[in-house]
């Protein structure tokens, strides 16, 4: 063999070794123009391919140790019944946010900054569907010759231009709140709005139910064309057994989880108003052996719900608020939660 070949054969070897000790993978999440994100070396102590949301609401101050999050979701922008863009009570301000901004080196000094997103929808009729028998107002407008997906995206647009100017938002949440027959029937329509979104946002995710029921109401060609839209599928599982569900279920028929999207489960894993602290632990040790074991890109949403409650302990004993101590797990910052 060839000097230049066996330098050449050795660069790759060497290469390869690198990747499979570092676990260095790059991840093409869909962002306007191909880029592509490095999720090893995005952020430090971030676990390969994972990425950690969460919801605020009011202020900063539900969210513990901010800088554990890849993303903060501000909620929520909504429509009304004349399909016009209100910010809902609460939501933060852009003063907020920009107070938020300023003094993020002086509060976490050395710390990286979390991505911020808007939520849009949520609730009932301002959702994208409202209940099983009616439509939201989004999907009202979208099917409004005067308005359609691309005008909803536009006025989107222009309402956080108007009212968030020089905030830098690293792309929206999509409420699609639980499917209605109406809208899993049509697709369509959901790709065409995803689709106008990612003309004017760099990432869309998309919250939706985890229950078969309507979603594979959804052709697999439609769902696939979505998917490529979509940074992420956030999945609403509250339960141990439906977070266990929702994997096999998006394994089996929307194999949605592959090198080029991430799948998040467990939205209110850490929700101590419906199932506590101990269904909380159960489903992040079964998040973590199945991430582990399987290897996939990942995301996990989190509710601020059980913020304020500091009753879970670390392997040393020590007591951590949940939405922290899960999140920190799933990183294998500690190596183990209990009560």
């Amino acid at each position: 063999m060839k000097k230049t070949n066996l330098l050449k054969a050795a660069v790759s070897l060497l290469l390869s070794a690198t990747v499979l000790f570092t676990g260095c993978t790059a991840l093409t999440d869909g962002v306007a123009g191909g880029d592509a994100v490095t999720v090893d070396g995005a952020r430090s102590g971030k676990i390969n391919g994972r990425k950690a949301f969460i919801y605020t609401k009011k202020d900063f101050s539900s969210v513990k140790d901010p800088y554990n999050y890849d993303y903060i979701i501000i909620y929520s922008l909504l429509l009304d019944q004349n399909y016009n863009v209100y910010r809902n009570d609460g939501t933060l301000t852009k003063s907020a946010i920009e107070s938020w901004n300023k003094n993020w080196d002086k509060n976490y000094p050395g710390k990286e900054k979390p991505g911020l997103f808007i939520c849009f929808g949520g609730g009932d009729k301002p959702s994208m569907n409202g209940s099983d028998s009616s439509k939201g107002y989004i999907a009202q407008a979208i099917d409004n010759k005067n308005i359609g997906a691309s005008g909803l995206a536009k006025k989107i647009k222009k309402y956080l231009d108007d009212n968030y100017s020089g905030i830098k938002f690293a792309g929206i949440d999509v409420d699609w709140e639980y499917p209605s027959k109406y809208y899993a029937e049509n697709g369509t329509k959901l790709y065409n709005l995803v689709a106008a979104l990612r003309n004017k946002f760099d990432r869309v995710t998309i919250a939706c139910d985890e229950s078969p029921k309507y979603l594979t109401k959804i052709d697999k060609s439609t769902l696939k064309k979505i998917k490529e839209k979509t940074y992420m599928f956030n999945v609403m599982s509250y339960s141990s057994s439906s977070v266990q569900k929702a994997i096999d279920n998006f394994y089996t028929y929307y194999n949605l989880i592959d090198s080029s999207s991430m799948l998040s489960f467990g939205i209110s894993i850490d929700d101590s108003e419906h199932y506590g602290r101990s269904t909380g632990i159960q489903s992040t040790k079964w998040l973590r052996d199945r991430w582990d074991t399987d290897g996939k890109n990942f995301g996990v949403m989190f509710w601020k719900r059980g913020s304020d409650s500091k009753d879970v302990k670390d392997d040393k004993g020590n007591k951590m608020y949940r939405q922290q101590a899960y999140v920190q797990y799933l990183k294998h910052n500690i190596k183990d939660i209990k009560k």
